[in-house]
């Protein structure tokens, strides 16, 4: 009668036979001690580039963890239960290589190896909800037959560990991730071959750092042949032409990238006759256009023609274009709306939309809303992409301020002491306003104006600043049709009394200067303007300024409160000021 193994000799037979396994190999030397008492682990195996075992050629050590059994419950269902306590460990030390070993209680010489090669990513994923539990079933893979196999394994275990980290594991991804690698080492001639037999990792990419994402299986890989890329051209029944690189995979799925930048995906299965379309929507707005126009030919006609082969019989069908829309046809019909209004309102249509920030596309989307669904009477300023637009709305009809429509056939009106004073909607016009509008209609301005009451000091106060706000947008862009314009609406002011004459002539100087046109007359007028407001330094301050009398600009500027000082030095007259006096 033969006595049933105890629990010491069972150990060392399976470090045994373990031991014998990776004798075969030349890169492997493995330190396993029977009866070791350290905790969790039992050992290590090294790896070296080259046979000898070499201190030179060491690429890594794994640590260990070997588990002898009489069981055959591995031998049928490969699962073995592992403590939690272990486990933890392991994800404390990086990973382990964790061995559990059949050994026959009638032979002991006979011996079964499974193993599972744990890094950080398998062992969080393996607690994931259990970390209460006292140990978890795991299953196991039967060993390689061929000890060179398994040596690509230790191999790969190595390689992960210096990619995966708590920190790549505890990362928080500000966006969803975009770029995916799956990453091995394999032998360079036979990558295939080891795909079919191993796990890889999926690795997620944000910035520079890989967060393992999955651990794809042997089984989750479906190995297919595919052609060379060629060229392609492809069109739909009213669609723009585009062109693209195409793809044959297993001579029955093509796969093709079309567009300005990629951005279009097709997929077309002459086995079934049917293709997908997919896009990402980028570039200007008459690109967007172009590939949702190609979209909707897709679905609606099943009109497809490529590199000059026609196509209508297949079925299409398309995922969501982008999530700022819940169906294609509403993204399409937006950017209809969008580039009629931008080609209205004479703004080019090279605006990235998908690029701007999202307050750019929130005005855009508020602009659109606005001319298909009119609210109520009112003036509106958008700005986006670099520009300004001022929408007036009245009655229902939407019109740009600069609108022709607008000057001759509305009368535009503000509340001033409880009384409404007759204005133009120009006067809400300031600098950046001016610079930033896709166009001016001068003409429109200067009209408008001429029909207006300007002898109200309110209305004219506001026709002063509109004109002082063209001569800001000089000084910045220097587009000479500010200065003339601002000089046209200066003389349309009357000037019914001495303070309102002097100003408007200063006004006018400094338009003057800014053109190097001061002739004789303008000095002279100035110089009895002087005479004739000794008692307001601001108008004094003024005149000697286009006079370059710095003495007394700085004597009187520096007597201003700090508030006057602020004033002056936002007015477009204080570019005439010295740097001194600015800073």
């Amino acid at each position: 009668m033969k006595l049933a193994l105890n629990k010491k000799q069972t150990e060392e037979a399976g470090i045994a036979g373990l031991k014998q396994y990776l004798l075969d190999s030349p890169y492997i030397d493995s330190e396993l001690p029977t009866n070791d008492k350290t905790p969790s682990f039992d050992g290590s195996l090294t790896l070296y580039s080259k046979p000898g075992l070499n201190k030179k050629d060491m690429k890594g050590i794994a640590p260990a963890q070997v588990k002898s059994i009489t069981s055959k419950r591995i031998l049928k269902h490969r699962n073995y239960s592992v403590a939690v306590a272990d486990l933890k460990n392991y994800y404390n030390q990086r990973g382990v290589l964790y061995f559990v070993v059949y050994v026959n209680p009638n032979d002991v010489r006979q011996t079964e190896i499974y193993y599972k090669d744990m890094l950080l990513f398998d062992i969080k994923e393996a607690l994931k909800g259990k970390e209460e539990q006292t140990t978890i079933t795991l299953q196991f893979e039967k060993i390689d037959e061929n000890v060179s196999d398994f040596r690509l394994v230790l191999e790969n275990f190595l390689y992960h560990q210096d990619i995966q980290s708590k920190f790549s594991l505890e990362h928080i991804q500000e966006h969803t991730p975009i770029s995916f690698v799956m990453k091995w080492i394999g032998e360079k001639e036979n990558q295939i071959k080891y795909m079919q037999k191993n796990s890889m990792f999926l690795y997620a990419n944000d910035g520079n750092l890989l967060i393992p994402v999955q651990r794809i299986k042997p089984e989750d890989i479906q190995i297919f042949t595919q052609s060379n890329e060629e060229s392609v051209v492809l069109k739909t029944e009213n669609s723009f032409e585009f062109s693209g690189k195409k793809i044959i995979i297993n001579n029955s799925i093509i796969e093709i990238l079309f567009g300005q930048y990629n951005e279009n995906y097709l997929e077309v299965n002459t086995e079934n006759g049917t293709v997908k379309f997919k896009t990402k929507l980028k570039g200007d707005i008459n690109n967007i256009l172009n590939c949702l126009i190609f979209m909707d030919d897709l679905n609606k006609n099943g009109s497809l023609n490529i590199n000059g082969h026609d196509l209508s019989s297949i079925k299409a069908t398309y995922d969501e274009v982008t999530s700022s829309f819940d169906r294609y046809e509403e993204a399409l019909n937006f950017f209809k709306d969008l580039k009629t209004i931008l080609s209205d309102n004479k703004i080019l249509l090279d605006i990235n939309f998908f690029e701007l920030p999202d307050k750019d596309i929130e005005q855009l989307n508020a602009l659109v809303n606005n001319y298909v669904f009119p609210g109520e009477n009112g003036l509106v300023k958008y700005e986006f992409g670099g520009y300004i637009l001022h929408i007036f709305t009245v009655n229902k009809n939407v019109m740009n301020i600069f609108d022709n429509n607008l000057v001759n056939q509305v009368m535009f009106s503000i509340k001033v002491n409880g009384e409404y004073i007759n204005t133009v909607p120009y006067v809400f016009l300031d600098t950046k306003s001016i610079i930033r509008s896709p166009y001016i209609n001068y003409q429109a301005i200067k009209e408008s104006i001429k029909n207006l009451k300007l002898e109200q000091m309110e209305l004219r106060d506001n026709i002063t600043w509109l004109a002082l706000n063209f001569i800001s947008a000089y000084d910045q862009k220097e587009e000479k049709e500010f200065l003339e314009l601002a000089y046209d609406i200066l003389e349309e002011l009357p000037d019914s009394n001495e303070e309102q004459h002097i100003n408007l002539l200063i006004n006018k100087a400094q338009i003057l200067k800014r053109r190097k046109r001061m002739t004789p007359n303008v000095y002279k007028d100035l110089l009895v303007a002087l005479d004739n407001c000794e008692d307001n330094p601001f108008l004094q301050f003024g005149i000697y300024l286009l006079l370059d009398d710095n003495v007394k600009v700085n004597e009187i500027f520096r007597a201003f409160d700090e508030n006057l000082k602020k004033n002056i030095l936002e007015m477009p007259i204080s570019v005439f000021m010295e740097n001194n006096l600015i800073k």
